[in-house]
């Protein structure tokens, strides 16, 4: 009988015998496949290494660290390219205009922090209806909220600044 319970015709010895012959090649082919030539599964550490079992959940904690590192390698690349522009315009004698040198992000804080206090209700809601609030893990939620609601007050206590006019590029000869 094979493995799933049903009569097949050869066993796995001779089923070996039949399609490999006794050289170091056609071991090494069964010993990738899982089976060794006295018809026992393989223990190789290779085999466990690649089971769905272990290779699922390791690419799941993995791939944070990948989207991690392609952020990090597209804002990296990112300046740079932009430090070669102004190297550049520096170099032929051209005024630098200014959106090349803020580095201010696009929105406003008022709506980061708003941003922010939603995704933390939002993460404390979904994670309390999930795991029920006695597990005590939709106090997660409560990391980006408390965040959101510190810059909430911040900008409420933040003097405002007047902005002055800005000249549209800068001239640094």
């Amino acid at each position: 009988m094979d493995r799933r319970g049903q009569d097949s015709e050869l066993e796995i010895p001779e089923l070996l015998k039949k399609n490999f012959r006794r050289g170091a090649s056609d071991r090494r082919v069964a010993r990738i496949q899982g089976i060794s030539l006295n018809g026992k599964i393989a223990m190789d550490p290779l085999n466990h290494l690649l089971s769905p079992q272990l290779l699922i959940p390791l690419c799941g904690m993995l791939m944070p660290l990948g989207v991690v590192v392609a952020a990090l390698n597209f804002a990296y690349r990112y300046q740079e390219r932009k430090h070669k522009t102004i190297v550049d315009l520096l170099e032929k004698g051209l005024p630098v205009p200014r959106e090349l040198l803020t580095t201010q992000r696009a929105g406003s804080p008022l709506m980061r922090a708003l941003t922010l206090v939603g995704v933390g209700v939002g993460t404390s809601a979904f994670l309390g209806a999930m795991f029920q609030l006695d597990h005590g893990l939709w106090a997660a939620g409560l990391i980006p909220l408390a965040i959101g609601v510190a810059q909430l007050i911040a900008l409420k206590l933040e003097p405002p600044v007047p902005e002055a006019p800005e000249p549209s590029s800068i001239d640094l000869q």
